[in-house]
Formats: structure tokens, C-alpha cells, sequence
């Protein structure tokens, strides 16, 4: 199966429209501060379930930016188990007190 590609060239460009005075919104996801209480909760060797990956991806991110190294691995059920392994809680600009 072979994909047609259009090319627009230049002038396809001409029919976007302009406009001012619209602010760039902030960037919503999740908490910084609920995953900082969950990560205070938590210690090297300890586990959470988490019913999607994507939320495990989200909290393991997170966790990397508070010091911790995670390991994460899917469950049978399409969720995950995330565990701490190792924390360094002396990482520059990192306030673990909630």
C-alpha cells in the first residue's frame, strides 16, 4: 500500500489565519505535591500497585526528579507495580517535607 503524500508548498500556508493576544495556557497534569507525599510515604524496598502504565510512567518520572530510581513492571491485569530501589535524597533543589 503506498501513502500519497501531499505537498502544500508554500502557498498551503496562506490559508492559516494569524492571531494575537492568545496566552499559552499552563501545563495541568498531574500534582508535583501528591506525588511528593506519595514518594515521603514510600521507602527503598517498598511497592504500590497502579491500575494503568501510563500512571506508572507518570509517578516513576516524578519520583526520578524527587532522587529515587524505580523499577516498574506490568501486572496480567493491564496495570503495573512500581518499587522504590534507591533514593538519594541529598539531590540539589529537592524538598521532601509536605
Amino acid at each position: 500500500m503506498k501513502v500519497k503524500r501531499v505537498n502544500y508548498g508554500l502557498n498551503g500556508f496562506d490559508n492559516f489565519k494569524v492571531e494575537k493576544g492568545f496566552p499559552v495556557p499552563d501545563i495541568r497534569r498531574g500534582s508535583k505535591i501528591e506525588y511528593q507525599k506519595l514518594f515521603n510515604r514510600m521507602e527503598v524496598g517498598d511497592s504500590i500497585y497502579v491500575p494503568t502504565t501510563k500512571m506508572a510512567i507518570r509517578i516513576q518520572a516524578a519520583f526520578k526528579t524527587f532522587g529515587a530510581k524505580c523499577a516498574c513492571r506490568k501486572t496480567p491485569d493491564g496495570g503495573a507495580r512500581l518499587w522504590v530501589v534507591e533514593t538519594n535524597v541529598e539531590q540539589e533543589g529537592v524538598c521532601l517535607t509536605v
